[in-house]
């Protein structure tokens, strides 16, 4: 049980954790939005695997979704359990379309650098000398 926990915190802050983001053609359905800020969407995790184990199978879904231009949500839900989420603020710079955002887990601050190309992106960090790896795509 400890172990399952330390995993789904581990998922939590590195899924929360992977702003400093540069943001290049999300998929959109249109609108200002598209032009001002296209960035904005829900991304679906498509790959997760850890130690080269897939682990995804044991989630209906692993999502980030950036709400607006200030907040973001990161929401996951294994089989059989219910719904976890985060909200967090960030920030961006309009010129680079770069990122930021801080989100406070357990006391600590964490975060994680991540390029949106193509409606897509991949998380990628080593916990206990094993890679823990993420690709979202733009839904």
């Amino acid at each position: 049980m400890k172990k399952k926990f330390l995993i789904c915190t581990a998922l939590l802050i590195i899924v929360c954790s992977l702003f400093t983001v540069t943001a290049c053609n999300a998929s959109d359905k249109g609108g200002i939005k598209t032009i001002t800020k296209p960035y904005i969407a829900q991304y679906e995790c498509v790959e997760a695997t850890y130690g080269g184990t897939d682990f995804l199978k044991n989630y209906e879904y692993i999502r980030v979704i950036f709400l607006n231009g200030k907040e973001l949500e990161v929401s996951l839900k294994r089989k059989g359990e219910k719904k976890h989420s985060v909200t967090c603020p960030y920030t961006v710079d309009p010129k680079t379309r770069e990122f930021h955002a801080e989100v406070g887990i357990l006391g600590m601050k964490f975060s994680q650098s991540a390029v949106i190309k193509d409606g897509q992106f991949t998380i990628s960090r080593q916990i206990m000398n094993k890679e823990l790896f993420f690709r979202f795509e733009a839904q």
